[in-house]
């Protein structure tokens, strides 16, 4: 067989180029080439890190504290499951049980006074009394104060009358005796003057029946006894002086009698109009009393019924109920507290897990880095958990708030992206489950990834 190491160029080459040297650096050169090549094709994923947890796209309904009470009920216990309409709190609500109380009382009572009102105006109007075997006693008096005061109002006009009666009686008494005192004045004038027209006439009349014929028989002797003429109408002239002397008296008293007779007056009647005036002043004046009163008393009603109700509404409050079948999240911020400030949020309830409930990786990324983050871009996701085959769930970023959040000094940007587990996937999954998110943001070689490192580009 032919030996090509008995060749003379053979032994040359190997001595020349087959040593420890040559056979060390020809691999680390291919192993190089190769790299650079490999390098070339081979892509590197630029990824930006944060801690994500997983969230429904909005909680069923937010639990809120609704009383500045104390807690006496608590059953908010992060991760369970709670029924529409189970109790979830309970606050101490003494003071609401003692005001429901106080205000129904004040509420009936003037209610009654409100029907009381009523029945009194009925009684007025009806003229009859309307009222029932429960109204207030107070409208019942007043009721018959204004019947008593009606009856003064007719008493008075009957007293009144009575009195303008007797003293009509005494004043026709009056008249009477001084038209009969006039009469005899008239009478006697008469009889005066018929002794005065016996005594002129020289002759007789019949005065027999006259009361005063004395004087002419007087003035008969006295003219017997006289010699002469002139005695004679010395004595004439006397009598008739006193005869028409005492006329004149008589008349002067006779028209005495009749100016006192013009002044004896009497009074008519009082009418009933003037009492049944002052009676229906009295009714409307009581009616208008009674409106006034009655929209006092319905002011007091609608004010009191809103207190009642608002009271009603503290007592409902003292008591928070599951409005949805869900999940529970609490607000670690309060935990077990049993003072809650009024309307602040305790806990949330989140739809149970299902296919049917649309779930998202929230994550906060640092604005430094945010331009990175784009809409649709790839988001993987690996759960906290000590398994064998950690979970890990693919989603797309859907959500980039515009408005960066603060955080301890630092400003971070809150990034949404929707993830789709699968069902064996969902029985892992609870929320706020916490994990690795890793977003790709871009894709290059090797080759260009170092390029940029040493360029630090």
């Amino acid at each position: 067989m032919f030996n090509k190491n008995t060749l003379e160029s053979t032994e040359f080459y190997n001595r020349r180029y087959s040593t420890y040297t040559t056979k060390f650096i020809l691999p680390i050169f291919l192993f190089v080439v190769l790299t650079i090549v490999a390098s070339t094709l081979v892509k590197r994923e630029i990824t930006v890190k944060s801690t994500g947890e997983i969230w429904p796209v909005k909680p069923l309904a937010t639990v809120q504290s609704t009383s500045n009470n104390s807690i006496e009920l608590n059953k908010l216990v992060e991760g369970t499951i709670v029924k529409k309409g189970q109790v979830l709190l309970t606050y101490k609500h003494q003071n609401e049980t003692t005001n429901e109380q106080l205000l129904k009382s004040q509420l009936q009572e003037y209610k009654l006074d409100k029907k009381g009102l009523q029945e009194y105006q009925d009684s007025l109007e009806n003229g009859v009394s309307s009222f029932s075997n429960n109204a207030p006693s107070e409208y019942q008096d007043l009721y018959k104060n204004y019947l008593a005061q009606v009856a003064a109002y007719k008493a008075s006009v009957d007293q009144e009358n009575t009195d303008r009666n007797s003293a009509n009686s005494q004043a026709q008494n009056q008249k009477q005796q001084l038209q009969n005192s006039k009469s005899t004045i008239n009478t006697q004038v008469g009889q005066y003057q018929q002794i005065l027209n016996t005594i002129n006439a020289k002759k007789t009349d019949n005065i027999n029946d006259n009361p005063f014929k004395y004087i002419y028989s007087n003035y008969v002797s006295q003219i017997n006894t006289c010699k002469t003429q002139s005695e004679r109408e010395q004595v004439k002239e006397q009598v008739v002086n006193d005869i028409n002397d005492k006329i004149q008296s008589l008349n002067s008293a006779s028209r005495d009698a009749s100016n006192q007779i013009a002044a004896v007056a009497t009074s008519p009647s009082v009418s009933y109009k003037e009492a049944d005036d002052k009676v229906l002043l009295l009714k409307e004046q009581t009616l208008a009393n009674i409106k006034k009163n009655q929209a006092s008393t319905q002011t007091k009603i609608d004010e009191v019924t809103a207190k009642l109700d608002g009271n009603s509404d503290e007592l409902k409050n003292t008591k928070i109920k599951a409005t949805d079948t869900g999940v529970i999240h609490l607000n670690t911020e309060f935990g077990k507290q049993k003072y809650i400030a009024k309307g602040t949020d305790v806990a949330s309830i989140y739809p149970l897990l299902s296919k049917k409930i649309k779930l998202y990786l929230t994550f906060y990324i640092p604005a430094s880095r945010i331009s990175n983050i784009k809409v649709g871009q790839s988001v993987r996701y690996t759960a906290s958990q000590n398994l064998a085959k950690p979970l890990v769930l693919i989603g797309k970023v859907k959500k980039i708030d515009t408005a960066p959040t603060p955080i301890h000094e630092i400003s971070y940007v809150k990034v949404s992206a929707k993830i789709d587990p699968t069902k064996s996937q969902l029985s892992k999954i609870h929320y706020g489950l916490q994990g690795k998110s890793v977003i790709i943001v871009d894709k290059k070689t090797w080759f260009n990834y170092f390029k940029d490192k040493v360029l630090n580009n």
